[in-house]
């Protein structure tokens, strides 16, 4: 019975998802973020579970920027932006160092299905990323828990995401990286970059000479 209250609500949010932003509905892509709804709350409300989810929130306040790599390593920031009304998208990956430097990034446009599709592409794209630069020691970073989970686990993805997983995992043999969550406050700068590259705001040169507001966030950091 409860899980019928999770698939219904997720049901009626991409029904108002559909009517008002025109977003095209993916009923496999409905019942996997619910059942990861309802598990993460069943986990939320379990015995013990209000005292570390409070220590996690004050974690997260503490480090709710951008965190550097250990020294010596690099991190990818990945994010998607979707143009309201229509399945237009751009991805957005950013090669760091340990000292916060941009040092590589790329930016691809797509027509998605949905949100988690966008997303999954721009891990994919951190992946061959980090694949073709041949580093060692990365960190691949996102803020979508969905996909970061879908990219270590063996659970099966919505189906119009599989082929996506699939090139992950089989990059993830050929690379040196590892999967992480942050917060959204976290992956300003790779979101920031998706936006100007869907609307056609984003200069050729944006890696050499960000520009200025790339350059605050990324300072920010």
């Amino acid at each position: 019975m409860v899980g019928n209250v999770w698939i219904g609500w997720y049901i009626w949010k991409d029904r108002n998802n559909l009517v008002f932003n025109h977003h095209p509905i993916e009923p496999s892509s409905t019942l996997y973020r619910a059942r990861v709804a309802k598990e993460e709350f069943d986990s939320a409300t379990a015995p013990g579970a209000v005292r570390q989810h409070q220590s996690l929130l004050d974690c997260l306040s503490r480090v709710a920027g951008w965190q550097a790599p250990s020294t010596g390593s690099f991190k990818i920031n990945c994010d998607v932006a979707i143009k309201m009304g229509s399945h237009s998208a751009s991805t957005a990956v950013l090669l760091r160092d340990d000292r916060g430097n941009l040092i590589d990034g790329d930016t691809q446009r797509w027509r998605v299905s949905s949100s988690l599709q966008g997303k999954a592409l721009a891990c994919r794209s951190a992946c061959q990323l980090e694949v073709a630069c041949n580093l060692n020691s990365v960190e691949i970073e996102g803020d979508n828990k969905d996909v970061i989970s879908l990219c270590v686990s063996e659970d099966a993805p919505p189906w119009e995401c599989g082929a996506i997983f699939k090139d992950i995992k089989r990059l993830a043999t050929q690379g040196h990286f590892s999967f992480h969550w942050s917060p959204r406050t976290a992956n300003k700068a790779a979101h920031w970059v998706a936006q100007a590259s869907l609307y056609g705001r984003l200069p050729l040169n944006w890696v050499g000479q960000p520009p200025a507001a790339l350059a605050l966030l990324l300072n920010a950091s």
